[in-house]
Order: structure tokens, then sequence, then C-alpha cells
């Protein structure tokens, strides 16, 4: 498959030169001048880049923006501080030892939700700009008693994931799979916090 996008995107480049060539060199027959030749060497250029590229450079744009305005990882309470504010509740807790993704519960507004325990879980809201394939993702683990966001993990990352996975072609556009903000410490840090709050109380 690497062989085959790598073949289109070389057959690609030799159109997108050949057709900016042949657009100054149309216009440079007719007498047009050297500014208005190039002008419509740019004509034709776009005219073959846009209908791939247009989205590329706006998604990096967005990614960039929402990851400086919106990424970030915010812990309201630790476990402990939970507990101290909870006595004598989290011995009577209990969690399931089988991964979590099989206590996962997709809700009809897209919202993911996994059951840590009797008192906490863990949700995930994403949401896609129009047109720009930008998602801004944000994960909480919530007190389910007291709806109470314990900590917050917003991300942003870009892209149509794997065409093997999704089906969608646009998934050939693999120039705009960005790296994920925030990076992978913060990441983790949520996770083990979310294992934390899970491990909370007796295993079943």
């Amino acid at each position: 498959m690497g062989l085959v996008i790598l073949g289109v995107l070389a057959v690609y480049v030799i159109v997108l030169v050949a057709v900016t060539w042949i657009a100054y060199r149309w216009a440079a027959k007719r007498g047009l001048p050297r500014g208005k030749c190039w002008l419509v060497a740019a004509a034709g250029f776009l005219a073959v880049y846009l209908p791939v590229f247009w989205d590329h450079v706006p998604t990096l744009i967005a990614h960039k923006y929402y990851c400086e305005k919106e990424a970030g990882l915010w812990v309201y309470k630790t476990a402990e501080q939970w507990k101290a504010e909870n006595p004598g509740v989290a011995e009577i807790l209990t969690w399931r030892a089988i991964p979590e993704s099989l206590d996962t519960i997709h809700l009809s507004d897209g919202t993911s939700r996994t059951v840590l325990n009797e008192r906490i879980h863990n949700e995930t809201h994403r949401q896609r700009l129009n047109l720009l394939p930008v998602t801004r993702s944000e994960r909480l683990i919530i007190d389910r008693n007291t709806a109470e966001v314990l900590a917050r993990l917003k991300s942003v990352g870009s892209g149509y994931g794997n065409i093997g996975v999704s089906g969608d072609w646009r998934a050939l556009k693999f120039w705009l799979s960005l790296d994920g903000c925030p990076q992978a410490p913060e990441m983790r840090r949520f996770s083990f916090l979310a294992t934390e709050y899970r491990q909370m109380g007796v295993k079943k």
C-alpha cells in the first residue's frame, strides 16, 4: 500500500509540474507579459493543487491553535484527596479485573462512558470541526453521585484515521494526521489517575 501511495504521489507531482509549465507556455505564446504568464501558471498550479491539498494549511493552523488554546491536563482532586473527603467509601467499592473497553458504553450524543467502579466513571467527548479533519477531545473522570469533575484532559487530533478501519478514502491523505496534544506525559498521568480511581476498593 505504501508503494502504491508513493507511486500515486509521484504521478501527481509530475502532473502538477506539467500543468504549471503548460499554463505558462500557453500564456507566453499569446504574447502576455511575463508577470501575467506567471499568474496563468499559478492558476494552473492551483487548479491541480487545491482539489487535493486545499485542507492542508487550514488543518495545520487549526490544529496549532486548539493545541495552544485548549489542550492540557487539569487534576482537580487526586484519588487520595477523594478518599479523605469520602471516608470509608473507597473500602467498599469494587472493580473488575477485565479490560476497561469491555465496560464502555456509547451514548446517543456521541459520549463514551467507562464505568470504573460504583462511584467513578470516565467520559470521553469528541467534537470535529466543520470541513476540517480536526477533532477536539475531552476526557473526564467524574464522581457519579455528585457529578463532580475530578480530572480533565483536553487533546486535539487530526486526520481521517486508518482507511482499513474507517473505509474513508480521505484517510489516504496521511499528511493530515498530526501528533496529538497534549503530549505523552500528560496522557500517561491521566491514565494513571484513572487507574488509581478505578482500583479503589476490592477487586472482583
